[in-house]
């Protein structure tokens, strides 16, 4: 499945899989750099919030979509509820609306 690259961040970071398989896009910047920070945050939330060692990121096209997937080993979210001060759902859902994409979280421990 298409290209793939492993960073490891060090000792004291995690593990980060990059697996894409998509040749060319054909989306506007709007859409590219909303695609990328919802990414970006996925990946912080893993590290900061659920202490994750093993990141996943993939982006694929499926079906004539664009699929960004994010998997982490790390501990979940205790709910699906946003805590006060921590906007980064929110801001993850608001990029998602705002370029016609659908958000899906998934908590669970581990991968």
């Amino acid at each position: 499945m298409g290209r793939r690259q492993r960073t490891g961040a060090g000792a004291d970071g995690p593990d980060i899989s990059w697996q894409h398989d998509v040749d060319s896009l054909n989306i506007t910047d709007e859409k590219a750099t909303s695609v990328y920070r919802i990414a970006h945050e996925a990946i912080i939330n893993a590290i900061k919030h659920a202490n994750a060692h093993h990141i996943q990121v993939s982006l694929i096209q499926k079906n004539g979509m664009l699929v960004l997937s994010v998997h982490d080993d790390g501990s979940g979210m205790p709910d699906m509820q946003t805590l006060p001060e921590h906007y980064g759902l929110a801001g993850m859902e608001e990029r998602a609306m705002m370029i016609g994409a659908y958000l899906h979280i998934d908590s669970n421990p581990g991968m």
